[in-house]
Parts: structure tokens; sequence; C-alpha cells
């Protein structure tokens, strides 16, 4: 693994649990971002 498992108290764990926990908030923040840019793109009068 790259991350510092010191690094912060949600990443600290050991085992497929600790990289489960990871790939669920890379996709937790994929889907955020997702949200936001479709957001952003309905807002330019391009795009409408």
């Amino acid at each position: 693994m790259l991350y510092d498992p010191g690094q912060t108290s949600f990443m600290r764990g050991d085992g497929p649990m600790d990289h489960g926990k990871i790939v669920m908030v890379i996709l937790v923040v994929m889907a955020l971002a997702v949200l936001i840019f479709a957001g952003w793109v309905d807002t330019l009068p391009q795009f409408r």
C-alpha cells in the first residue's frame, strides 16, 4: 500500500477490510465529483 497506515484513524486497520474502506471512499468521492460537475455543466448556457 502506498498510503501511511497512521495517517488517519479512518484508514487504520488491517487486511481486506481496510482495502474495502479505501475503495468505498474513492467511489463516494467520485460520485460527488460527478454530481458537482453535472450541476456545473447545467449552469453553462451552451449546454442547455
